[in-house]
């Protein structure tokens, strides 16, 4: 995908929203995701060159995505970032999930209310679940 949020042919693309001080595990997150075949991750590290206005980019980013991962920790709670991604993905009715890394799941930004919650620790098996979708959604 390229910096500027363009969809690959045949990619589905997974919005991975954090807190800069999660970079390290939400790389790691992008990482395990890209293993899997056909699967591509949008991460501000990655997507984003010096210059963009980063709040036309998250939005293109969450745009040509196929589904978004929030990676919950004590400091994207704080982060008006991740909220700001969240409430974008919420308005283009993007399917979400929120990502818990050692904090309780009710701790979620409000627009992730309702949304499907997975431990951290659980991260492997969403991804073959992200595997599956993908596979239906390219018949």
């Amino acid at each position: 995908m390229g910096a500027k949020g363009r969809k690959k042919k045949g990619r589905y693309v997974v919005f991975l929203s954090h807190a800069s001080e999660d970079a390290w595990i939400a790389g790691k997150m992008a990482e395990s995701i890209r293993k899997k075949k056909g699967l591509d991750v949008w991460l501000d590290e990655r997507n984003l060159d010096g210059g963009d206005r980063i709040d036309q980019a998250v939005v293109d980013g969450i745009q040509v995505s196929s589904e978004v991962l929030v990676l919950g920790s004590s400091a994207s709670i704080e982060s008006d970032w991740v909220e700001y991604e969240a409430g974008v993905a919420v308005g283009m009715r993007k399917p979400m999930t929120f990502v818990c890394d050692k904090i309780p799941a009710d701790q979620a930004p409000a627009p992730l209310n309702g949304y499907l919650t997975v431990n951290l620790n659980d991260f492997e098996k969403l991804v073959k679940g992200i595997a599956r979708r993908a596979a239906r959604a390219q018949r």
